[in-house]
């Protein structure tokens, strides 16, 4: 088996401070189609056009109520309230997350809990059994 080297197409967030590439979309991070690129970015709700690339986080839809809109997904502007409303989704979502994986260690912990109460009981009932058997054979 040789490694050889592909030429490719790849799309990266053009948000500042973004790092967020094709490659952490999917199983690939290059096609050797620009339009298979591309396919693959808007399929995860990101936004590729005239304004450049964005991914899925900092696009955001654009304003129903306006004419000349259709309601699409267009780029989330650099601006300090947006970056505020950023920040807010990402408090949101880190919330949901933390709040999902204490839940389930919660239920994790009672299902021990619950299984060593078992044991315990069961060790005690044989141990009963035993002794009571040991005092029926020394009466």
């Amino acid at each position: 088996m040789s490694v050889k080297q592909q030429m490719g197409y790849s799309i990266a967030c053009d948000f500042p401070g973004c790092e967020v590439q094709t490659r952490d979309l999917g199983d690939f991070g290059f096609w050797g189609d620009i339009g298979y690129a591309v396919d693959e970015w808007t399929d995860h709700d990101g936004y590729s056009g005239d304004l450049g690339d964005y991914c899925h986080e900092h696009t955001v839809w654009s304003d129903e109520e306006d004419e000349d809109s259709d309601g699409e997904r267009v780029p989330m502007r650099h601006t300090i309230a947006n970056l505020f409303a950023l920040a807010e989704r990402r408090v949101r979502e880190r919330i949901d997350v933390c709040t999902r994986s204490a839940l389930l260690r919660h239920e994790r912990r009672c299902a021990d809990m619950a299984s060593r109460d078992a044991n315990r009981r069961s060790y005690a009932e044989r141990s009963l059994r035993r002794f009571a058997e040991r005092l029926v054979a020394h009466a």
